[in-house]
C-alpha cells in the first residue's frame, strides 16, 4: 500500500486520483480540497463542460498553448484527445463533436460530468477531505499533509498563487491571468454592450509580437470579451501593455474585398445604417455612424468620398486598444512551477522525489475551446499512472 494525498479537487487531481486508484487497488488515496470537488468544472464551456477538442495531431495541438507547447508532446503522446473519450465513457459520459471540433458531453450539462467524477471517486474509494491546506512538511522522502504522513504528494491546486508553492523549493513563475476579458481605451463602445458578432477577425499587436485570430466577439459595459479577448489575452499574458502602451486590435467585420462605392451604387436611396447593419449590428452600426460624426439616416447617394473612407476603415479595421484585464474575469492563469523542474514523462518534482504537480498549478495555459481542460486530463493521467 501506498498513502498519496493529492491537493486540489479540481479536474487535474480528480484524474490524478482516479487513474492511480485504477491502476494500484492498494493505493490509500486522500484528496485534500478547500471547496466542492469538481466545482469548478461546473461553468467550463458556458456550463456545458467544453471537455476538449477533437484532433489526432499532437504537435498541430499544443500549437494552441502559449505556454507549455514542447513540454505537452511527451504528456499527450501518453493520454492524448481520444484517451480522454474513451475515459468519460467510462464514467458514463458519452460525447459529441461539434462542427467547430469542440467536445462536449451529450446531455450538454457540465452537473452530469461533475456527477460522473465524484460517483467515480466514492466508487473508487477515494477520501475526500474538506479543507485548506496551507503547508506541507517533507520529511524522508515523504510528506506530512493535516497532520498525516503520506509517501507520495500531488499538488494539483490550480491557477491561484498560493503560500504552498512557494514552500516546495521550486522556482514559480509569477501566476497572472489569462483568458480574461479587457478593459479598453474607446469609451463610445461601452454603449454596445450586450451586442456579440459571430466569426469575426481581429489582428491583435503588442510590440514587435501579434496574432490574427477570427472568432466570436462581445461587447461589455467594460470593454471586449468572448473568444477574441480570451485568445488575445492568453497570447500577451506575460507582456506589459497598460493604458499608455496597449494592445492594438484592428477589428474586420467584413473577412472579403468590399468595394463601398459599389454597394452605395447598387442603393442610392438606402440610408446609410441600413447599408452598414449588413456587416454589424444595427445598435454597433449607429454607435460607430455617430462616432463618426455621420447621420445613420443620411442616405448611400450623398456619402462623400471622406465618410465613404471613415465608414470602409471601421468597417475593414476597427481598431480597439485593449489596456487591462476586467477585474475578476480571468479563466485560467499563466505561470505556476517551472516546467524545467519538472518530468513530462511522469510529472514528478526533479528535486524532491515522489512530489507530482499536474494541471494549471504547472506554467501551462491554453487557449480558449477545451485546450485547458485537455492539459488537465492530460497531466492528471500521467501524474496519476507514475504513482
Amino acid at each position: 500500500m501506498t498513502r498519496i494525498a493529492i491537493i486540489g479537487g479540481g479536474p487535474a487531481g480528480l484524474m490524478c486520483a482516479i487513474i492511480a486508484k485504477r491502476s494500484n487497488t492498494e493505493n490509500e488515496i486522500t484528496i485534500f480540497e478547500k471547496n466542492d470537488i469538481a466545482a469548478t468544472l461546473l461553468p467550463t464551456g458556458g456550463g456545458r463542460c467544453n471537455i476538449s477538442r477533437y484532433s489526432t495531431d499532437i504537435k498541430d495541438f499544443a500549437q494552441n498553448y502559449p505556454r507549455g507547447e514542447k513540454f505537452l508532446y511527451s504528456v499527450f503522446n501518453q493520454f492524448f484527445v481520444q484517451d480522454a473519450i474513451e475515459f468519460f465513457e467510462s464514467i458514463g459520459i458519452k460525447t459529441y463533436t461539434q462542427e467547430d471540433e469542440r467536445i462536449f458531453p451529450v446531455s450538454n450539462k457540465s452537473l452530469d460530468v461533475i456527477f460522473a467524477l465524484k460517483n467515480e471517486v466514492k466508487k473508487l474509494g477515494i477520501r475526500v477531505i474538506n479543507t485548506q491546506i496551507e503547508e506541507i512538511k517533507i520529511i524522508d522522502n515523504g510528506f506530512v499533509v493535516d497532520n498525516k504522513y503520506f509517501e507520495k504528494l500531488v499538488v494539483a491546486t490550480g491557477g491561484k498563487d498560493n503560500k504552498i508553492l512557494h514552500t516546495l523549493g521550486h522556482n514559480i513563475i509569477p501566476q497572472k491571468p489569462a483568458m480574461f476579458s479587457f478593459e479598453i481605451k474607446e469609451n463610445f463602445l461601452l454603449e454596445a454592450a450586450g451586442v456579440s458578432i459571430r466569426n469575426i477577425t481581429a489582428n491583435a499587436k503588442f510590440g514587435n509580437k501579434q496574432i490574427e485570430v477570427s472568432c466570436d466577439l462581445l461587447f461589455t459595459h467594460k470593454g471586449i470579451s468572448g473568444p477574441i479577448a480570451y485568445k488575445t489575452s492568453s497570447f500577451f499574458a506575460s507582456e506589459p501593455y497598460s493604458s499608455n502602451n496597449p494592445i492594438r486590435l484592428k477589428v474586420d467585420f467584413v473577412g472579403e474585398e468590399l468595394s463601398l462605392q459599389n454597394l452605395f451604387d447598387a442603393n442610392p436611396q438606402k440610408e446609410i445604417l441600413n447599408i452598414v447593419s449588413a456587416f454589424v449590428p444595427k445598435s454597433l452600426g449607429k454607435i460607430l455612424l455617430e462616432h463618426s460624426n455621420i447621420s445613420s439616416e443620411k442616405k448611400a447617394c450623398i456619402i462623400n468620398k471622406n465618410e465613404r473612407e471613415i465608414i470602409n476603415d471601421f468597417l475593414r479595421g476597427l481598431e480597439i486598444n485593449a489596456v487591462a484585464p476586467v477585474p475578476n474575469s480571468g479563466i485560467v492563469s499563466a505561470g505556476g512551477v517551472d516546467l524545467n523542474e519538472i518530468n513530462p514523462k511522469t510529472m514528478e518534482s526533479k528535486i524532491h522525489k515522489n512530489l507530482y504537480f499536474c494541471g494549471e498549478v504547472v506554467n501551462i495555459d491554453g487557449l480558449c475551446g477545451g485546450y485547458n481542460l485537455q492539459n488537465c486530463w492530460s497531466t492528471g493521467y500521467v501524474a496519476g499512472i507514475s504513482l
